[in-house]
């Protein structure tokens, strides 16, 4: 790890007899006064380990990884291009990894466009202008932000090739990919100096996660030229001073006990623009009423008019064990556009309750070509297992994690729902839940809603 305490920075310099930089120098010293190549390769990147690299291959990883806007581009704008050389011999083009010349075509593209806003982005390839009000003196754009999905196969993850996931690639092997692949977000300063790589954090919130075999990548590009209002440095210069000695992360600063929030505000942005894009896309996918949730198709039909009544009309009271479906008055559901993967699907989903709401059930009702039944309806009536299974259910208040436990039916052939303890919540007024659902069909044609109640 980078040491950036400068009283721990001075005595080791001080061996070397290294000057440190004062006043308003600023630079890079790397200093390696041996190698254990062993336990360096433990120390750096043990997951490359884990999967049997070798140490000149994970050299060319990490320079990969932090160095890909420069390395071997000759499409850079900002100086001379990288040739980079491991034991005196040039990292091949066949060498680079595809998920580095994936991020490193999302880099140029983002040059171009900042550079041009009227320059027309190949098919497959999205980009949203960053903008804020009343921060700059000449416009409001703050930058560009360009994405695009790409497969594992596109990446040569798959045989012969068998490339590594791009989540380890970038050093944060702990994903849990258990509810989808989450986006991956790279972002950079002047120069295509890339700062960090963002998955799960502020910079992705609320962008869908993508089904098996598929990533969303991602690169932020500020328009660093643009000068602050009422002051004489630029966007590039704030965002410089903004980072730590490890140049690992923005923050904004404080100027005269006054934070602009700059940084803040872009975060925010750029997964409602990813979001938004996203949602507009599938557009024109079939929904349900049921705010964009698609119906699922199979080869066979739904169940015949008339399957799931009650004698004389009259329809169950809800999911196995709960009460009447609430008014919109006492809770909101609002579910996002679905990613499918194989037999299953994933969503996003906003819940908003009443203060004091103590414990709420997110469940699945099932449609057949006259009503919607739950889980205790359908078997009790078809006899036979409900044809969908919730697998797991995540749910966050504000920051902090809310617990979950799965609802079985009656006769444990199926989850039906997920309830949530609101107990611990701490929001003032209204509560705010969001989280991730992923549910299984067994049937090869259903239709579903997701619905939820007060408990």
């Amino acid at each position: 790890m980078p040491v950036t305490n400068e009283k721990e920075i001075h005595p080791v310099i001080d061996i070397f007899g290294i000057p440190p930089y004062e006043g308003e120098e600023t630079g890079t010293c790397i200093i390696i006064p041996y190698i254990d190549k062993y336990k360096l390769l433990k120390n750096a990147d043990p997951e490359f380990e884990k999967h049997g690299e070798k140490l000149e291959s994970i050299v060319k990883l990490i320079a990969q990884r932090w160095y890909f806007p420069r390395l071997q581009n000759k499409e850079y704008s900002f100086g001379c291009w990288l040739d980079f050389r491991v034991n005196g011999m040039p990292v091949k083009q066949s060498e680079t990894c595809q998920f580095f010349k994936e991020m490193q075509t999302l880099y140029n593209l983002s040059v171009k466009k900042i550079k041009n806003s009227q320059f027309v982005l190949p098919d497959g390839i999205n980009s949203d202008d960053i903008t804020l009000r009343n921060e700059f003196s000449d416009g409001s754009k703050a930058g560009i932000v360009v994405w695009t999905q790409v497969t594992a196969a596109g990446l040569n993850m798959t045989p012969p090739e068998n490339t590594l996931a791009p989540y380890i690639l970038i050093n944060k092997p702990d994903e849990d990919v258990a509810l989808g692949n989450p986006a991956i977000i790279a972002y950079c300063r002047h120069a295509g100096m890339i700062i960090d790589y963002e998955v799960r954090s502020a910079w992705t919130q609320g962008i869908p996660a993508q089904p098996e075999g598929t990533y969303l990548l991602a690169f932020f590009q500020p328009n660093g030229n643009n000068v602050l209002k009422d002051e004489t440095i630029t966007l590039d210069e704030y965002l410089r001073s903004s980072e730590n000695a490890d140049h690992h992360s923005w923050e904004d600063r404080n100027n005269d006990n006054k934070v602009r929030r700059i940084i803040e505000k872009i975060i925010r942005q750029i997964p409602k623009k990813i979001t938004t894009a996203l949602a507009k896309d599938d557009g024109s996918k079939e929904r349900n009423n049921n705010k964009g949730l698609q119906r699922i198709l199979g080869k066979r039909f739904l169940p015949p008019s008339g399957y799931g009544k009650r004698p004389g009309g009259a329809h169950g009271r809800g999911p196995a064990g709960g009460t009447r479906e609430p008014s919109a008055r006492e809770i909101l559901l609002n579910v996002s556009d679905p990613v499918f993967g194989d037999h299953y699907v994933q969503t996003g989903y906003q819940l908003f309750l009443k203060k004091g709401t103590q414990k709420a059930l997110i469940y699945i009702k099932v449609h057949t070509s006259s009503s919607a039944m739950n889980a205790s309806e359908w078997e009790q009536y078809f006899g036979k297992p409900f044809p969908v299974t919730l697998i797991s259910c995540t749910a966050v208040c504000g920051q902090q994690a809310v617990p979950v436990v799965l609802k079985n039916t009656s006769d444990g052939t199926a989850v039906y729902g997920a309830e949530l303890d609101l107990s611990t919540c701490s929001q003032t007024g209204r509560l705010h839940i969001e989280g991730q659902i992923r549910f299984q069909y067994h049937d090869e044609a259903v239709s579903i809603s997701i619905l939820a109640q007060k408990r």
